[in-house]
């Protein structure tokens, strides 16, 4: 009997002795952010432990270890940005892996950063410009996401005159750069004209837009008042004593008549301003339906709203901008489960755009049962993307 009791004894502590050897829980598990795909886990451990063991789930009913590191840091580059996370963190030695934390680390992908890059215009500065100048467009890109960011590109429009041109990326500055010569016009008369930089990048498979206007005003040259100004006076007035009273008369109505013409011109450009804010808000919109980010019913709502705006503002202005086109919905016709349906087959089918022309999307889809109808919508809004 002493001897049962001697063994259950010896048992007993051998147990305890390997329980208490096992290394200790994590501690203060933290958890950031470092991109749209990409969750950075840290922790603190006190004691020897050769690595640690990660576990990822989104219940703790379903938790899988995803991978193992040596230091006090763990970045999951696999998320799901629809899906809420629960991560779990053991330590491990030589004696065997330690228990649970005692809490676990909850990360949220609706806290990441609403937009991955961001867009500042550089260059030209605000002022007016001649007819025919040579201007340098510049624009800044910044981005806390540079190494997963995909086809960065900028592209220089203006609608006027049908300009479209790529512009070139500086990535040691991270700036898209572009010269490019103004319009000309035939008669004396100044105007004005909208320049817009469309930024695009892909991040996550997701596409990104950003867009930077400037409204030019356009002069003869004949009119700049000249910077030294003064030492033209005084050359003037030396030169042409009799005539200085006859000279500055006409200086004086020449530059209040110059004044005039910037107040016209400042507070049309101020109007051109807010057009280019209503036509960007429409771009944004009409880009949101498509993604499916909001429904047609609130897209039409929208569209209705500044549709107005933008009358009130072509009103004011005393004509229609030429050139610019203003696109009618896409989906006009069309029936709300139609709607569904394309926008479920334009993300399925957005990936077959390399390996299919459009008239063949168009056929396949047909072939599958899908109404000419609705193939024809769909292969129309891929390749137009």
């Amino acid at each position: 009997m002493k001897k049962q009791i001697l063994l259950i004894f010896v048992f007993v502590v051998l147990l305890a002795s390997i329980a208490s050897a096992i290394p200790a829980p994590v501690t203060n598990m933290n958890g950031e952010f470092v991109g749209f795909n990409s969750v950075k886990i840290t922790w603190d451990h006190e004691g020897g432990a050769t690595s640690f063991k990660i576990y990822r789930g989104l219940n703790l009913d379903n938790l899988q270890n995803i991978g193992t590191a040596t230091e006090h840091s763990y970045i999951d580059q696999s998320i799901n940005l629809d899906d809420e996370y629960i991560y779990f963190v053991t330590a491990i030695d030589s004696s065997g892996e330690s228990n649970a934390p005692l809490y676990a680390l909850t990360i949220t992908p609706t806290a990441r950063p609403d937009k991955p890059f961001t867009t500042t215009m550089v260059s030209p500065e605000k002022r007016a410009f001649s007819f025919g100048e040579q201007v340098d467009f510049i624009v800044r890109v910044s981005s806390a996401f540079f190494g997963e960011l995909e086809n960065l590109e900028a592209v220089l429009i203006n609608e006027d005159y049908g300009i479209e041109k790529p512009m070139i990326f500086d990535a040691s500055k991270n700036i898209f750069t572009l010269s490019e010569t103004l319009p000309s016009s035939e008669s004396d008369e100044g105007f004005s004209t909208i320049y817009l930089i469309r930024v695009s990048g892909v991040l996550g498979g997701e596409t990104f837009l950003e867009s930077e206007a400037y409204v030019f005003t356009l002069v003869p040259e004949s009119i700049y008042v000249p910077e030294n100004f003064g030492a033209l006076v005084a050359e003037t007035l030396f030169v042409f004593g009799p005539f200085f009273v006859l000279l500055t008369v006409a200086l004086i109505i020449g530059f209040m008549g110059w004044k005039y013409y910037l107040k016209k011109r400042s507070q049309k450009d101020s109007l051109n301003l807010e057009l280019v804010e209503v036509l960007k808000e429409r771009s944004v919109w009409k880009y949101d339906m498509l993604k499916r980010r909001i429904t047609p019913q609130q897209y039409a709502e929208k569209e209705r709203e500044l549709q107005g705006k933008q009358n009130a503002l072509e009103t004011k202005l005393g004509h229609k901008r030429k050139g610019i086109k203003i696109s009618k919905n896409p989906f006009a016709g069309y029936t709300r489960s139609e709607i569904e349906e394309i926008g479920r087959l334009v993300k399925t089918m957005g990936a077959q755009k390399r390996q299919m022309t459009k008239d063949s999307m168009r056929a396949w889809l047909v072939g599958r049962g899908r109404s000419e109808k609705i193939a024809k919508k769909v292969a129309e809004m891929i390749y137009r993307e």
